[in-house]
């Protein structure tokens, strides 16, 4: 029991007994006043306005006897790679990162030379956006990349056991034409894609009735019937160009007719259901081309393998000293 709770019961003990000799309120209800008052906690007094006595200091974990501990720093952030945004591979070595060091020596603006950090990137993502490229220059600073620094990453992929990206590097950086038919081939593929893009934002238009307010259903089944030759005429050059890049287009193709799930394309006419199934036919169709053809890609490069592995097997000496052929 706290020290201000008894001068409390006392005072609501005086206070219950001079409501009864009024009769404001019977003997009953004064025993019930009082076992209810005998369960309340009055809550302690706070300090005088002008108390000398400073403000108690809340417990915490970094304050104990009256000294101030500082809190742990937080964990430093993990650098990541500036191409695939994944965390380093920092290991002891550095055999799966490669570091291209500061512009200008570190040296700052009163030096009179330019201020730069060091970067430091995955060596199989930098060496993948290298050959995909064929740009061989670092993607921050644009700086050139020598045969030194191709070499260095060819002796850490040789440790991490990649011979074949180590060949692809070498075969890139010693074509320099390489950049410019990656970049030709590029080109042709976003100038075909625009093409058909075009046709399919026409084609949107004529769905939701947006020609001209006199349009009827017939003129647009109409424009509708000499648009899709041109989807077709531009859509199947994309195809004979890359395969993979016209799968994913026609599938944004798609998502573009259908509208946003918030707010879908309003079918004004009808033509919606015959636009998506022509475009659903060509994505099947050519699903279905690539995936056939990737099933036997596989099967012929399996095959070769087994012959290649059979031929070894066959050449190996037989333990009679004879060989097995």
């Amino acid at each position: 029991m706290e020290e201000g709770e008894p001068e409390a019961q006392r005072a609501g003990l005086k206070a219950a007994r001079a409501l009864v000799v009024l009769g404001l309120i019977t003997a009953r209800e004064c025993k019930h006043l009082l076992s209810a008052l005998s369960f309340t906690k009055t809550p302690p007094s706070p300090p005088p306005l002008h108390s000398s006595q400073p403000p108690a200091v809340p417990t915490s974990p970094y304050h104990s006897s009256g000294k101030t501990v500082s809190p742990p720093p937080p964990p430093p952030p993990r650098r990541l790679d500036p191409i695939s945004l994944e965390p380093l591979c920092e290991v002891e070595g550095g055999t799966h990162t490669f570091c291209f060091p500061p512009l200008g020596g570190g040296v700052g603006r009163e030096g009179g030379k330019e201020e730069g950090c060091e970067v430091v990137y995955n060596v199989r993502s930098l060496c993948e956006y290298l050959v995909a490229t064929g740009q061989f220059v670092e993607p921050t600073s644009r700086r050139a990349i020598e045969g030194e620094d191709v070499q260095a990453l060819a002796n850490k992929l040789v440790l991490l056991g990649e011979s074949e990206m180590k060949d692809n590097l070498w075969a890139a950086f010693a074509s320099p034409d390489r950049a410019a038919l990656l970049r030709e081939r590029m080109d042709l593929l976003e100038g075909l894609d625009r093409c058909v893009g075009e046709v399919v934002t026409e084609m949107l238009r004529v769905v939701e009735g947006g020609m001209t307010a006199a349009v009827s259903a017939a003129d647009g089944e109409v424009r509708l019937c000499m648009l899709l030759p041109h989807f077709e005429h531009f859509f199947n050059q994309l195809v004979q160009a890359d395969e993979i890049y016209a799968l994913q287009c026609i599938d944004q193709y798609i998502r573009v007719l259908n509208g946003p799930p918030t707010y879908p394309t309003s079918d004004a006419r009808g033509l919606l259901s015959a636009c998506l199934s022509f475009l659903r036919d060509k994505e099947r169709d050519l699903a279905r081309k690539y995936h056939h053809y990737h099933y036997h890609h596989v099967q012929q490069q399996q095959q070769q393998q087994q012959q290649q592995q059979q031929q070894q097997q066959q050449q190996q000496p037989h333990p009679s000293g004879q060989s097995r052929t």
